[in-house]
C-alpha cells in the first residue's frame, strides 16, 4: 500500500438511498474533484477555505451533467485521515455513484481497500489502533448500550486508560535501570520498595482492566437468554409474547418444539440473543431426543435462563434438582398457567399467566433486574476486543515472571526484571498502536468496509 496514492471509493451503503457520498482522499484529492465538479461560484477546490461546502454540478468528460452535487473540503491534517479530502454527496442512485466513482478513478485515484480511510487516520497520528477499532464496533453495534462503549473507545477512555498503565510500567522500568550501575547493596531498601508498590499498583489496574471483558463482550455481542422447561410449560408462548409476534409454533401436543429457535432482541438496550429450546422430558422419539440435546448445548452457552413451570399440576422433583444446579443468580423461575389454579410453588419464582398481557412486561423487567445485577454499568472503557484481551493476557504472563523474580532479590535480577518490562511495555504498544507491524495493520483493517 503506498500512502503517497490518492485513494477514492463509495463511503454510503449500497442501495438506494437519499443521498450518496465518494471520498476522495490523498495528494490529487483537490485536482480531481475539479476535472469532475464544476461550483456554481467558479472556485477551484484549491482556493477554497478548510470545512467549507461547494454547490455546483458533476460534469463527465463530454461536458455532460451526471448528477448535481455538493462538495466538502478538508484541508490536510485536519481531515479524518490527515490528508487533503473531498467528499462528494449525490443522489443516492449506486448507478450514478459507479459512474462518478469511474471517472474519478481514471482520473488517476485508486480505489480505497478496505478500512484504508482509517488506516491512514491511524498513521496520520489522528487515531490510534483503539480508536480505529472502536469505528468498526460502533458501525456494527447492535444497541444504544454496544455503541455507548464504542464511543467511549473512540473517544479514548481505552486509550488513555493503557497509555496510563504503559506510562507507569515505563516510569518502574526507568527507575529499576537506574540501579544497575550501583554496587549491590549500596542503594537503600525503600528504593525498591518503592518500585515494588508502584509495580503492584499498576498490575491492580490491569486485572481490573481484564476483568471487564465479560461485560464488554456481552454487550457488543449480545447476552444469550436461554427458555428451558418442560413440554407445554408456555416457553414457545413466551419466546413469541417477548418478540411481540409469532415466531415459534404454540400447540396443545407436547414435543411440538424439535429444535432450538433463536432470535435477536433488545432489553432495555441490553443486545439479546433469545433462544428457545425443546421441551426436557424422558422420551422414545428420536426427533425429539436430539431436540433435547441441543436444548442441553444451549444451555452451556446460556449467559442468563428463564426456567419456566406449569404451577397447575404438581411439580416435577427432578425441575427442582435441575433448578438447584443453575448458576446462581444468573436465572429466573416462572410459575405459568396461575389462571388455571396455582398447585406448585417455589421460592423466589414470579407468579404469571401468559394469558394475561401484563405478564410480558413483569418478565421484562424481572430479566432487566437480573442482568444488571449481574453486570459492571459503570465501567466506560470495558474491553470488547478480543486482540486487547489477548494481549492484556499476555502482559499479565509477564507480570507474573517478574513477580517471582521480585521474590528473589529485585536488585540481583535487576536487568532480567528489566528485560520483561520491556516485553510488557511492547505488548501494551500494540494495543493502542505504538508499536505496530504490516501484519498487525492488515489483520485489523482488513476487518473494515471499504469506504472507512
Amino acid at each position: 500500500m503506498n500512502d503517497c496514492d490518492t485513494i477514492a471509493a463509495i463511503i454510503t451503503p449500497s442501495g438506494d438511498g437519499g443521498v450518496g457520498i465518494i471520498r476522495i482522499s490523498g495528494p490529487r484529492a483537490f485536482i480531481i474533484t475539479d476535472q469532475i465538479f464544476k461550483s456554481y461560484d467558479r472556485l477551484s477546490s484549491n482556493n477554497r477555505e478548510h470545512g467549507r461546502f461547494n454547490y455546483g454540478k458533476i460534469i463527465n468528460s463530454n461536458n455532460e451533467v451526471i448528477d448535481h452535487a455538493i462538495v466538502l473540503i478538508m484541508r490536510k491534517p485536519h481531515s479524518f485521515t490527515g490528508d487533503n479530502t473531498s467528499e462528494i454527496q449525490m443522489h443516492g442512485s449506486i448507478i450514478v455513484l459507479k459512474e462518478v466513482l469511474s471517472m474519478i478513478l481514471n482520473l488517476g485515484a485508486r480505489l480505497a481497500e478496505n478500512g484504508e480511510f482509517s488506516k491512514r487516520a491511524f498513521i496520520n497520528g489522528k487515531i490510534d489502533l483503539t480508536q480505529a477499532e472502536a469505528i468498526c464496533d460502533l458501525i456494527s453495534a447492535k444497541s444504544k448500550r454496544a455503541a455507548q462503549i464504542a464511543v467511549n473507545q473512540l473517544e479514548g477512555f481505552l486509550s488513555n486508560e493503557i497509555n496510563h498503565i504503559y506510562n507507569l510500567f515505563l516510569e518502574i522500568t526507568a527507575n529499576l535501570e537506574t540501579t544497575i550501575d550501583f554496587i549491590e547493596d549500596e542503594l537503600p531498601d525503600d528504593v525498591f520498595t518503592g518500585i515494588q508498590k508502584k509495580f503492584f499498583e499498576c498490575e491492580k489496574k490491569l486485572i481490573n482492566l481484564i476483568e471487564t471483558w465479560d461485560e464488554g463482550k456481552m454487550l457488543r455481542d449480545g447476552l444469550t437468554v436461554s427458555i428451558l422447561g418442560k413440554p407445554n410449560a408456555g416457553k414457545s408462548t413466551l419466546f413469541n409474547v417477548l418478540l411481540g409476534f409469532d415466531r415459534a409454533i404454540v400447540s396443545e401436543l407436547k414435543g411440538t418444539t424439535r429444535d432450538t429457535i433463536e432470535e435477536r432482541y433488545i432489553l432495555n438496550g441490553y443486545p439479546i440473543k433469545l433462544v428457545d429450546t425443546a421441551g426436557l422430558r424422558d422420551t422414545d422419539c428420536l426427533i425429539e431426543v436430539e431436540g433435547i440435546k441441543r436444548t442441553e448445548k444451549a444451555l452451556e452457552k446460556s449467559d442468563f435462563i428463564i426456567y419456566i413451570i406449569d404451577a397447575s399440576i404438581n411439580i416435577d422433583p427432578a425441575e427442582i434438582t435441575r433448578i438447584n444446579n443453575f448458576p446462581p443468580n444468573k436465572y429466573l423461575v416462572l410459575l405459568n398457567k396461575i389462571d388455571k389454579g396455582k398447585i406448585a410453588n417455589i421460592e423466589n419464582s414470579i407468579d404469571i399467566s401468559l394469558l394475561d398481557d401484563k405478564c410480558c412486561q413483569i418478565v421484562k423487567d424481572e430479566l432487566r433486574k437480573l442482568i444488571e445485577k449481574n453486570l459492571n454499568l459503570n465501567f466506560s472503557n470495558a474491553l470488547v476486543s478480543e486482540r486487547h484481551k489477548n494481549l492484556l493476557e499476555q502482559a499479565i504472563k509477564e507480570l507474573n515472571q517478574v513477580k517471582n523474580l521480585f521474590s528473589l532479590n529485585i536488585e540481583s535480577q535487576a536487568v532480567i526484571i528489566c528485560n520483561h518490562m520491556a516485553t510488557i511495555l511492547n505488548i501494551l504498544g500494540q494495543i493502542t498502536g505504538k508499536v505496530y507491524h504490516d501484519e498487525l495493520l492488515e489483520n485489523i483493517f482488513s476487518r473494515f468496509c471499504i469506504g472507512k
